[in-house]
């Protein structure tokens, strides 16, 4: 079965009216390791246990990897201090968390981690599929209208207003 996913990343304010960039990445451009007897990482961005990812550096430092967790071995990763992350589970079920006090997340549910700097996931009863990612927060203010993702009210009017006219590279 193929999965898909689309993420939108939000840039600081110093980089919003830049112009615009798109990375398509092939299977083959993705770090890979192998994962206890028949699991898999396949990193996008970031580091995972020694496998780098080949997505360009972005100013939130995002890890991005996809898991196929093949038996009940547990997947564990050090993640930046301070960095948000989710775990969206899009086959069978994972339990998050440390032995004993892991919370159960089924599939077709993003669950949003706490803090802390290790997540441990693990397939306890099939196979799963988990997309994992983690960035740097900005901590700057937040206005969004439709697909645009801006700071300020005058900023979204700007970039609607850009949209409207065909204006999609300010600087070309």
């Amino acid at each position: 079965m193929l999965h898909g996913f689309q993420l939108w990343v939000n840039l600081p304010a110093r980089e919003k009216m830049c112009p615009q960039f798109y990375q398509d990445l092939a299977p083959s451009q993705l770090g890979e390791a192998t994962l206890s007897s028949a699991g898999r990482v396949r990193v996008i961005a970031g580091h995972a246990n020694g496998v780098a990812g080949p997505l360009r550096d972005r100013p939130t430092e995002p890890t991005l990897l996809t898991l196929d967790l093949a038996d009940d071995a547990p997947f564990e990763l050090e993640l930046p201090t301070g960095h948000t992350a989710f775990a969206s589970v899009y086959a069978g079920s994972v339990d998050i968390g440390a032995e004993g006090s892991a919370t159960t997340v089924g599939e077709g549910t993003l669950a949003v981690l706490g803090e802390g700097n290790r997540v441990r996931l693990r397939a306890p009863e099939q196979a799963a599929g988990v997309l994992l990612a983690a960035g740097r927060p900005l901590h700057e203010p937040i206005v969004q209208r439709g697909p645009f993702v801006m700071n300020t009210e005058e900023e979204i009017q700007r970039a609607i207003a850009d949209y409207r006219a065909g204006v999609l590279d300010r600087d070309g």
